[in-house]
């Protein structure tokens, strides 16, 4: 299965060059809680949605990247043949809210 970084190296590299180095990747973790954890064992840093800014763990510092307008391509999926209204109005709420994100830029 493929994993949030696995899916975004290309756009994570293409950042890390902008900001005019390589990462070199030498462990990837399946979650959040795995990721944070490296970084707290000081076995490296990561690259994270703003999502997780509030992310209160001891010892591990979290900063909004600056000077970057670079965006990382985020996807959904979900059963197709759901009857789960939760998905349909998941669906529906998210392409509304895509439509006003595409609207504004």
């Amino acid at each position: 299965m493929p994993t949030m970084l696995t899916d975004s190296v290309p756009q994570i590299q293409a950042l890390c060059l902008e900001a005019g180095f390589m990462p070199r990747i030498a462990r990837e973790a399946p979650n959040s809680d795995s990721i944070f954890g490296l970084v707290a064992a000081g076995m490296g840093v990561t690259l994270y949605p703003d999502c997780h800014l509030n992310y209160d763990r001891p010892g591990i510092v979290i900063r909004p990247l600056s000077d970057s307008d670079t965006k990382l391509t985020t996807e959904m999926a979900w059963l197709n043949s759901s009857t789960n209204p939760a998905v349909y109005r998941f669906v529906e709420i998210t392409g509304k809210l895509l439509e006003q994100v595409s609207a504004s830029e």
